[in-house]
């Protein structure tokens, strides 16, 4: 739900368009102009919010979240600085067009034109959004995070001391003075610029973020041929470039509500009684902000085609052609405040609380065979938090919205139409695709080291096949029997769909028990690794296997590190679509010489055989590997008896059937698109 109360959201738009068209001989010139101005109020901002769970760490807990509720205990309460407040988006597009209709000769006609558009970057009116800007930032104003320490003589390795009493914090130009743990990875206040390198549009920043970029020029082009001047065999083709604003939701939304205008702090273990009542500083925890890049050029889509069409006679028309698309300057997110790969291999990034005495050795103690071949001295499990490891400290998160997606679509079209006589209509189209590009969407984010390498792929709405067949038969009836068989035999239609589809692009998942898998192989806290295959995945000898899941291994810490996250990607797919829908009406006369008036009796079924649509399949491999790694390099590579949830002797004996499908690696996952019967009685007249 909303955590805004209240809550508004309207879009006012106001459009204003005309067109012209003069015919001239053989030419049909036309012109054209579209404005729209759009303003759109929103809430922006959120509601204060309150936490009672049950927390051992909190002096006052009761020992249960309802008990802390009636007694006003609070875990985490979330106040912000101002209430819920509103946005006011504003945006206008201007694009006019010329075109030109040519029918050069009586076999060959082309289509020619330009359109012209103006798309101006979208904005809050009342100048309340903020971005954060890389070149405004000033590292002598970096911000202190308090640090986590122990109690003297509770230190040990591979651990946050002895117990959690004795767990502190500490600011590092302090650190003899111990404080509360919970203020582990929070600012210091007055340490710095908690907001540095933040820019609003009310001083002077770019409204939106981004710039304007001018008027952007979109040609289009077409023909259509009469390859042998008798209209039965005709060659089209076209090619459009054409431009959409950027998404909102994504940029000037996000922007509004950003610190330092909006804070939300977090106060832990307190009572309700004695809110307000407090003074003295916050200790703020680190946010995630936005910013964008000030270039903004405009996401475009080249799209273009080639496709021939005959007629075969007999009512029956077919068409074969190429179908394409290039996607350019698609918008993204890039997290310029990342974890690098390697990182917590590093010395300067362990925590010292974590070994004995409180000091970080040269090389970590009992460090596995498989860091060593790497090259590394720490395992990457001892390392700091990731919020203190940031190249810009005091914010989490800095989402950058870039322009640099690509995506490109190739397909082969066929369709075919046939009509016999006036009861039977059939249709079939098929599709043969292609689809891949660096994101399925605005909201994805990137691999910042590389983004072409690692995230290049099959996109998620990928289909290598898609065959739709439409089919309408209108029962001819006997029109001159005895009118009770005319009344049983007239007026019976069937029509139908049926639809199959190639399933959705997907990979193994890989994991290891207890195990964040970015940080002791990656050593990252934000960026991942996938599987690597030692052979073909696609095939299981298994029949209750969707895939052969024992070619799937872990990568060792070496190959982590020198892929910088260009694994195999997208090469299993999740089940298809198999799904008919079809529909008997009876109709009855009502009388009327126009057969206008008449009573439908209607059954319509949904996926009418009741074909099982499964979603997806567990496609997840989990390796039970030692927590210190020291059995890695011998259990990397997929085998029943190290992998947990496969078939195979480590699940013999609790199967633990019953608990729904999915739960073995292989095995369907959700179910959709049961049949589903709809009846109905309609009257025309």
């Amino acid at each position: 739900g909303y955590s805004q109360f209240p809550y508004k959201n309207s879009n006012t738009t106001f459009d204003i368009y005309d067109n012209f068209s003069k015919v001239l001989n053989t030419h049909t010139v036309k012109a054209g102009f579209y404005y729209q101005r759009s303003r759109k109020d929103q809430a922006a901002g959120n509601s204060a919010a309150m936490n009672f769970s049950h927390n051992v760490n909190d002096p006052n807990n009761a020992q249960h979240p309802f008990a802390n509720a009636l007694l006003g205990n609070f875990n985490t309460y979330s106040q912000p600085n101002i209430g819920v407040f509103q946005g006011q988006y504003r945006s206008t597009n201007v694009e006019f067009y010329l075109q030109d209709n040519w029918k050069a000769t009586s076999r060959l006609t082309l289509d020619y034109g330009m359109r012209f558009s103006l798309i101006y970057p979208q904005y809050d009116a009342r100048q309340q959004d903020y971005y954060f800007v890389p070149e405004k930032w000033n590292s002598a104003q970096a911000v202190r995070l308090y640090r986590p320490t122990c109690v003297a003589g509770t230190f040990r390795d591979n651990n946050w001391c002895t117990s959690s009493a004795n767990q502190r914090a500490y600011d590092p130009a302090n650190p003899t003075a111990l404080l509360p743990a919970f203020l582990v990875n929070r600012i210091v206040p007055g340490s710095g610029n908690a907001f540095n390198g933040q820019q609003g549009t009310k001083d002077g920043y770019l409204p939106g973020g981004i710039k304007s970029r001018g008027v952007q020029y979109g040609p289009a082009v077409g023909f259509a041929y009469d390859v042998f001047g008798n209209k039965k065999t005709v060659l089209r083709g076209g090619y459009r470039f054409a431009y959409d604003r950027v998404q909102g939701n994504e940029l000037v939304f996000a922007a509004v509500g950003q610190p330092p205008l909006f804070i939300n702090p977090t106060f832990n273990f307190g009572n309700l009684s004695n809110l307000g009542s407090g003074s003295g500083p916050v200790a703020l925890g680190p946010v995630s902000v936005i910013g964008a890049d000030p270039e903004g050029k405009v996401p475009s889509i080249q799209s273009f085609s080639l496709q021939v069409q005959q007629d075969l006679g007999r009512s029956t028309v077919i068409s074969v052609g190429y179908v394409g698309t290039l996607g350019r300057h698609q918008q993204e997110i890039l997290n310029i405040n990342y974890s690098p790969y390697g990182e917590l291999f590093t010395k300067a990034a362990q925590d010292p609380s974590r070994y004995a005495n409180g000091i970080v050795p040269d090389v970590e103690p009992g460090l596995a065979q498989v860091y060593i071949d790497a090259g590394v001295k720490f395992s990457g499990q001892n390392a700091l938090q990731a919020v203190l490891l940031k190249r810009y400290p005091g914010y989490d998160t800095v989402g950058m919205r870039t322009f640099g997606g690509s995506s490109n679509y190739h397909s082969m079209q066929a369709t075919l139409s046939q009509r016999l006589g006036r009861s039977f209509n059939l249709g079939v189209a098929y599709t043969w695709s292609k689809t891949m590009g660096t994101s399925n969407g605005y909201t994805d984010g990137i691999n910042p080291i590389c983004s072409r390498c690692a995230d290049y792929k099959l996109l998620s709405f990928d289909r290598t096949h898609l065959a739709v067949i439409n089919y309408d038969w209108r029962v001819p009836g006997l029109k001159d029997a005895f009118w009770l068989v005319k009344g049983f035999t007239n007026g019976w239609q069937f029509t139908g769909i049926t639809q199959f589809a190639s399933g959705s692009p997907t990979q193994a998942g890989i994991g290891i028990q207890n195990i964040n898998l970015n940080q002791r192989i990656a050593g990252s806290w934000n960026l991942g690794v996938n599987a690597l295959l030692t052979g073909d995945v696609k095939r299981s000898s298994d029949p209750n296997n969707a895939f052969n899941w024992q070619n799937v291994r872990l990568p060792s810490v070496a190959e982590a590190l020198a892929l910088k996250g260009n694994f195999p990607r997208t090469y299993l797919r999740n089940p298809g679509t198999n799904v008919t829908d079809l529909s008997v009406f009876k109709n009855f006369s009502l009388g009327g010489s126009d057969d206008q008036r008449k009573l439908q009796l209607r059954v319509e079924a949904f996926n009418v055989f009741n074909h099982a649509q499964f979603s997806s399949f567990s496609n997840g491999v989990t390796f039970n590997i030692a927590q210190n790694f020291s059995d890695f390099l011998t259990r990397q590579k997929a085998d029943a008896s190290y992998v947990q949830n496969v078939r195979g002797t480590t699940l013999q004996g609790n199967p633990r059937l019953g608990g729904g499908l999915g739960e073995y690696n292989g095995l369907s996952g959700s179910v959709s698109a049961n049949r589903i019967i709809q009846l109905a009685v309609k009257i025309f007249f």
